[in-house]
């Protein structure tokens, strides 16, 4: 399962308890899940959270933002890995 998925799942679990998940899953279908994208779904989990009074609901989106945190840690590790990478790969390409 890649992260996409793992934030689509996320999102389905909080269809109960929080209504706007639903449209947040078309747009993340209809996109693909950038660092941009998960700074929006951050953003938007803690804006929502100040102005939620159920702490049921206010407990389900803390806990989907400390997820998204960490999905957003390890896209910027990956990304550093594959930057490594690339490097790695024109220093062997200049060398020939």
């Amino acid at each position: 399962m890649d992260k996409k998925q793992y934030v689509l799942r996320m999102l389905d679990t909080l269809q109960d308890t929080w209504p706007l998940a639903k449209g947040l899953k078309i747009l993340i279908n209809a996109k693909p899940l950038d660092e941009t994208l998960i700074d929006l779904l951050i953003t938007t989990f803690k804006e929502t959270i100040k102005t939620i009074d159920d702490e049921k609901q206010k407990a389900s989106l803390q806990k989907a933002t400390s997820f998204l945190e960490k999905v957003k840690e390890q896209e910027i590790k990956s990304r550093e890995q594959d930057q490594k990478d690339i490097n790695e790969l024109e220093t062997m390409l200049s060398s020939i």
